[in-house]
């Protein structure tokens, strides 16, 4: 993810549950939203939201978690800084 206001999605197509998602997330200057969704396939329509959107200080210091897979799909990690100045 570069240059103010960007936003990326990760999908990860999980085959296996019980597989440990981690994330560490650093930014400079900036804080960063993140979220992590799951839906069961590519082509479903709806989707749950695993970790809800929130803002993380990643700029003042590291933010770092785990998410054990429970079921096989797709999980989809969204980074977003539109909320930086």
């Amino acid at each position: 993810m570069y240059g103010l206001h960007s936003y990326a999605k990760y999908r990860l197509t999980i085959i296996n549950q019980e597989y440990l998602l981690s994330y560490l997330i650093l930014s400079f200057l900036q804080t960063i939203a993140f979220s992590v969704t799951y839906k069961q396939t590519e082509t479903s329509d709806t989707y749950e939201e695993l970790i809800p959107l929130c803002k993380c200080n990643s700029h003042r210091h590291a933010v770092q978690g785990e998410l054990m897979s429970r079921k096989a799909g797709v999980y989809t990690l969204v980074f977003d800084n539109q909320f930086s100045r």
